[in-house]
C-alpha cells in the first residue's frame, strides 16, 4: 500500500537505455565495446586476465559484477575496469552533445516535450518520470529546450543540471524528502544513479551489475528513489508508460509486475 500522502498524476513514465539509443545513446554491445577498447589502451599485455575475461563475456554489467565485486582480481585490475566504464560513460556523454548539436530541433524532441507537458498539465498533480538510464541526455534537454525544470530529490546540483552532482548522507536525505510535495511539479528519479553523480568521498555513484538490490539496499537515495517508485505504483489506478526499457532488471519487475495484479496498474 502506497505511503504517499499528495496527488500524483495518473501517467508514469519509465524509460530504459533504449530511450535514449533514439538520441545517440549507446545500448549495452556499444558499451561493451567502448570498455573493452579501453581497456585495450590502458593494459600493455594482452595475457593479462581482464583482456581474456572481456572477450569472452559480452555483458558489461556481468564483466561488471565479477571484476568490481569479487575477490579473484587485483586493485589495479578493478581500478583500470572501472575506469574504462567510465570513459564509456563521457564518450557516451559527448555523443549526447554531439547530437544536440547536430539534429537540433527535432521533431522528436517537440514529441517528447509535447509528452512532458502533457503528463504536468494537471494542476496540483505531482508527476513521476523514473528512469534507469545513467546519461545525461534529459537533464541536457531540459536545459537547452524547456523552461521548466525538473526536481531530483535529495541531490545536490550544481549550477547546471549536468554538473557533479553529490549525492546526501542518511539525516541530508530525510531532511530534503520530509517536504518533497513541496519541491515542485515534475519529479525526474534516477533509480540506479548518474553519471557524474558523487558522494561526499568523490566515488561514483553508479548501480551496475547484477547485484543491483544489494547494492540499492546499501545507499540511502538509491534506497528511497526505489521506495519512492513503489510507492507511486502502488497507487490506484495508475498509467505506465515504459520506452525503451528490455525487462532484464528483476527487481524493476517485480515491483510492475505487483502493481498489476494488486493496484490495477495498466
Amino acid at each position: 500500500m502506497s505511503s504517499i500522502n499528495f496527488p500524483v498524476s495518473r501517467n508514469i513514465l519509465l524509460t530504459g537505455a533504449g530511450f535514449t539509443h533514439n538520441f545517440g545513446g549507446f545500448l549495452a554491445k556499444t558499451m561493451w565495446a567502448e570498455i573493452h577498447n579501453h581497456l585495450q589502451r590502458c593494459i600493455n599485455t594482452r595475457n593479462s586476465p581482464l583482456i581474456k575475461l572481456i572477450k569472452d563475456e559480452f555483458d558489461y554489467e556481468e564483466l561488471y559484477q565479477r571484476v568490481v565485486n569479487r575477490t579473484e582480481y587485483s586493485e589495479r585490475e578493478k581500478s583500470d575496469f572501472t575506469q574504462s566504464v567510465l570513459h564509456a560513460y563521457d564518450i557516451l556523454d559527448k555523443e549526447i552533445i554531439a547530437y544536440y548539436q547536430s539534429h537540433y530541433p527535432l521533431n522528436c524532441l517537440r514529441s517528447m516535450n509535447d509528452l512532458l507537458l502533457r503528463m504536468m498539465n494537471n494542476k496540483g498533480e505531482k508527476v513521476f518520470f523514473f528512469t534507469l538510464n545513467q546519461d545525461l541526455f534529459v537533464e541536457r534537454y531540459f536545459m537547452y529546450y524547456i523552461d521548466e525544470k525538473p526536481v531530483f530529490p535529495g541531490i545536490k546540483l550544481g549550477n547546471k543540471l549536468f554538473d557533479i552532482a553529490i549525492v546526501p548522507s542518511q539525516q541530508e536525505l530525510e531532511k530534503s524528502m520530509s517536504n518533497i510535495n513541496m519541491l515542485g511539479e515534475l519529479f525526474y528519479i534516477k533509480l540506479h544513479g548518474s553519471y557524474k553523480w558523487r558522494d561526499s568521498e568523490n566515488q561514483n555513484k553508479l548501480v551496475i551489475g547484477t547485484n543491483k538490490q544489494d547494492q540499492i539496499e546499501v545507499e540511502p537515495i538509491f534506497k528511497r528513489y526505489f521506495q519512492l517508485f513503489k510507492d507511486v505504483l502502488s497507487l490506484p489506478e495508475r498509467r505506465l508508460l515504459i520506452i525503451g526499457y528490455g525487462f532484464r532488471d528483476s527487481h524493476i519487475n517485480e515491483v510492475i509486475a505487483e502493481s498489476i495484479k494488486k493496484y490495477n496498474l495498466k
